[in-house]
């Protein structure tokens, strides 16, 4: 496996992707809701600090520039470096561990996580990081913006970046 593999993937992937993102992100908003009250509130406190200065910067750390360098970090430096010393499968475990604990806030080291593994499989399924930069940027999105807008508002959103990307 080679490090950052930043190249073209297959086009019919990039809706699958998206809406899977999407998917994912609503998921885990419904998931939130389940969190204990104390957890929550250290969540909604961490959370806070993301959406503190102008949108465009929020959209351009959140949404654009921390995608890109944990992808390039993770699934192409760190997977593939842990793949050459252990097996794929624990090598994408340890990898999406490491990425969760990165995130440092118990919720996000759960999802971050989860998506790690995903965004693993998705990397090493389509042969680039571009794939899953794709799937970062909009779970990234829709997750830090999903309660900006109602239900009807992101499924709308959906279907324009779906219809847009086919």
């Amino acid at each position: 496996q080679k490090e950052a593999s930043i190249v073209p993937f297959r086009k019919k992937s990039i809706a699958p992707i998206i809406i899977m993102a999407f998917a994912l992100a609503i998921f885990v908003s419904y998931v939130l809701a389940f969190v204990p009250e104390e957890i929550m509130k250290a969540y909604e406190e961490a959370s806070a600090a993301l959406t503190e200065g102008p949108i465009v910067l929020q959209i351009l750390s959140t949404v654009i520039l921390a995608p890109i360098m944990e992808e390039i970090l993770f699934r192409g430096i760190v997977l593939p470096r842990f793949a050459k010393a252990m097996p794929l499968p624990i090598a994408v475990i340890a990898s999406s561990l490491v990425f969760g604990i990165m995130h440092g806030q118990l919720v996000w080291i759960a999802y971050a996580t989860f998506l790690g593994l995903v965004m693993s499989v998705i990397a090493l399924r389509e042969k680039s990081i571009k794939a899953s930069m794709l799937f970062h940027i909009v779970f990234n999105l829709f997750g830090s913006f999903i309660g900006v807008f109602e239900l009807e508002g992101i499924v709308l959103i959906a279907a324009c970046v779906v219809s847009f990307v086919v």
